[in-house]
Formats: structure tokens, sequence, C-alpha cells
């Protein structure tokens, strides 16, 4: 909605991009660890959600209340724990999560296909 605005700088594009490029590879990443086993590695992907959550917070900060902001932390405080990333990518840990981390990596995978992402 704020790209559509035209309601960023050209320092807030730029870092847009970067957003765009980190989602990305977290997206590919993901898609690569549920898809073959034995390959997640819960630290890698912390790091680059982190990241992620690090660059879209401060592009968002200027332009979103503090609600809005506060949103993001939320989301990001659960899908960069530990305990939600094992139950995901550890097979046999949770199987319902795994079920539906399947349905999230088909979609993604669409996304990916449309250049959506």
């Amino acid at each position: 909605m704020l790209q559509r605005g035209e309601k960023f700088s050209p320092q807030d594009k730029s870092s847009l991009i970067q957003i765009q490029k980190n989602l990305r590879t977290i997206t590919m990443t993901l898609i690569s660890f549920y898809q073959v086993d034995h390959t997640y590695d819960r630290n890698f992907v912390i790091k680059y959600l982190t990241e992620l959550e690090t660059l879209l917070k401060n592009l968002i900060s200027n332009h979103l209340t503090d609600k809005s902001v506060g949103r993001v932390e939320q989301i990001f405080g659960v899908v960069k724990t530990p305990e939600f990333l094992d139950s995901v990518y550890v097979p046999k840990k949770n199987s319902e999560m795994r079920e539906i981390m399947g349905k999230v990596v088909s979609d993604l995978n669409r996304c990916l296909e449309a250049g959506i992402l």
C-alpha cells in the first residue's frame, strides 16, 4: 500500500528491494529445508528471519503506527523461535504442523513460479 501510494523515499525504495531479495532467499531456503530431509539449519533460518524483521521494521516505522510495527514484531516473535521452526522442519516432531507447512510450501512454490516472490 505504501509503495502504491508512492510514500517511499529513494532510500526506502532501496530498503524495499533488499527486503524483497531477502524474502526470496528465505522462501527458497524454507522450501528446500521442507523438501530435502536433513538440510534444516535452525540458526540459518533464525538469522535470515531476524534480518528480514529488522529491515521491515526499519522501513515501516516511519510510515505506520507503533501498533503496526508491534504486529510485525509479534509475527516474527513466533516464527523465528526454535520451537516453532523445529515443529515445522523436524520430521515426526509435529505431524500437524508438517502437514500445514506442506500446504504453505505449495503456495510459496506457486508464488515463485508466478513471479510474485
